[in-house]
């Protein structure tokens, strides 16, 4: 009985992992890596490069569950975004092609629709 209380709790837990909201992060920029900011940091939404001097700290791949017609968790991702910049050192991000999704597959068969946002980490000067 216990054994089947422990499979069910990781099964749950299991679930619960494959719908959190990621990020990752490619330093691209030869002037880094910057000190991280807080986790909350101000940071500038862009659609293109400002026209004041910037260094081009990297990139940042903001990923969170669901997409599409159930549920548009763009906006969680885009914060994901933001907080990978913060913890990168950035002032900026510049969106680089917004509301790609793909379906993932979990290890239980079931697939589960991800949106996916890339942008360009900035460090004004």
């Amino acid at each position: 009985m216990t054994n089947k209380w422990c499979t069910l709790g990781l099964l749950i837990l299991m679930i619960g992992l494959a719908g959190c909201a990621t990020y990752s992060f490619i330093q691209t920029g030869l002037s880094g890596p910057f000190p991280p900011k807080d986790k909350s940091c101000a940071i500038d939404v862009l659609t293109s490069v400002p026209d004041r001097p910037v260094i081009e700290v990297g990139i940042c791949h903001g990923q969170a569950p669901g997409g599409g017609i159930i549920s548009d968790n763009t906006p969680d991702a885009i914060e994901q975004v933001k907080r990978c910049a913060c913890q990168n050192g950035g002032d900026a991000i510049v969106l680089l092609n917004t509301g790609s999704t793909a379906s993932v597959m979990t290890g239980f068969g079931a697939s589960q629709q991800q949106i996916r946002i890339p942008a360009t980490v900035l460090r004004y000067k």
